[in-house]
This record gives C-alpha cells, sequence and structure tokens, in this order.
C-alpha cells in the first residue's frame, strides 16, 4: 500500500472517531498493515499528521492558483480565491480539521515555512491591491476565509450557493469593492 493510499484511510478514519481517539493500532488495521508499516514510513502518528498537512495544504494552494482568473483585477481574484478556500474547506473537512489541528488534531501544528508557501497567492493579491502588503491584511483575510468556514460548516440552514455568495460580498467589503 502506497502512502497515499494510507493518507486516505487515515482521514477516513479519523472523520469516524476522531483523530485524538485514532491510535496508530487502529490505522494499521484499517489498511490492513502491521504498525511497522505506519511507523517506517511516517515515524507514527505525528509524523503521519505532517504528512496529511503537507498533502492538504499542497491541494489548497493548487485551488488558489487555479481559482485566479488573470483576466481579472485582484479584488476579483481574490473573492475567487476565498471561495475556492471555502469549497475545499467545506469539500474535505476533515482534512481541513487535520490541516489546521483543530477538533483534538493537537499534536502536530503546521510547520511555519508550509503555511507561507500556502499563502504566497493570497499575500500576493493583497499586496497588488493594496500597493503594500501589511501584516494584519493577510490575518484579516485568513479570519474571513477560515472563520467563515467555520461559522458555516455545521450550519444546516446555509445552502453551499448563499454561503458562496455570503462570502463574495465579503471579500468585496474587505477589499473596498463595495464602497
Amino acid at each position: 500500500m502506497d502512502k497515499n493510499k494510507i493518507i486516505e484511510q487515515t482521514i477516513h478514519l479519523a472523520q469516524k472517531k476522531g483523530w485524538e481517539k485514532t491510535s496508530v493500532r487502529e490505522i494499521s488495521k484499517e489498511i490492513g498493515y502491521s504498525t511497522i508499516k505506519i511507523y517506517s514510513d511516517f515515524g507514527g502518528k505525528d509524523g503521519l499528521l505532517k504528512e496529511i498537512q503537507r498533502k492538504g495544504f499542497k491541494g489548497l494552494k493548487e485551488v488558489y492558483l487555479t481559482s485566479i482568473d488573470k483576466g481579472t483585477d485582484a479584488a476579483d481574484q481574490l473573492i475567487k480565491l476565498t471561495i475556492g478556500h471555502y469549497r475545499f474547506a467545506r469539500n474535505n473537512p476533515q482534512l481541513y480539521e487535520l490541516m489546521f489541528s483543530l477538533n483534538g488534531a493537537v499534536s502536530s501544528f503546521p510547520d511555519t515555512e508550509l503555511l507561507k508557501n500556502t499563502g504566497t497567492p493570497v499575500r500576493n493579491l493583497l499586496l497588488q491591491i493594496d500597493g503594500e502588503l501589511l501584516k494584519y491584511r493577510f490575518y484579516h483575510w485568513w479570519s474571513i476565509a477560515h472563520g467563515f468556514f467555520s461559522i458555516t460548516m455545521n450550519n444546516p440552514l446555509m445552502k453551499s450557493q448563499e454561503c458562496e455568495k455570503l462570502l463574495g460580498e465579503i471579500v468585496k467589503d474587505f477589499t473596498g469593492e463595495n464602497k
């Protein structure tokens, strides 16, 4: 079994039980291999979580890059990128939780360089919008993107399309497009 299959099975198991209650022994039982496979490939549960996070952030950055439409202005690109972030999180909720060490996956916070690399497309757009990237602007954007998903993820009353429209309006306010 290759590493990607182990990662997929681990995410599935963590979704059923929660990361905190998922052990290396249970993961090995789920994949049909001994615990030695997990320790040799990942170094243990923390190493496996770091690999899940790396895979997730790589996927999220790909979403960022493919969401950007070079034919539009930076503010419109940021809206599309932010909606792409929301869709990624909504379509991969367990992976998203593991990426950001939410709900009990506290043993391993993502690597700083990994986070910085993933956020580069966002920072580049913010720089184009503001002319000067102020550190707090990235954190402000992050609060919108991550916070919006956190608020809406378990709200059965809000449909995905409604959420995306609302998120687009919030980002327009953030960029000054709604003035």
